[in-house]
């Protein structure tokens, strides 16, 4: 098994209900930082989350 499959299998589905307008917002928001949705969103909660001096942990960094 590689590793990207060994990261697919430790991930979980989780639907998050927004406004199309929203959704079309931070679609254009990651794609200038050519980064994937799922991506841009993780990375921004755990930012926020994250003790400022630690950084924080996400799928795009492991």
């Amino acid at each position: 098994m590689n590793q990207d499959q060994t990261l697919a299998d430790d991930l979980v589905p989780m639907p998050l209900r927004v406004s199309k307008e929203r959704k079309a917002r931070w679609v254009q928001l990651s794609r200038a930082e050519g980064k994937k949705l799922t991506d841009w969103i993780v990375e921004r909660v755990e930012r926020d989350l994250a003790p400022k001096d630690q950084p924080g942990t996400t799928h795009a960094n492991r």
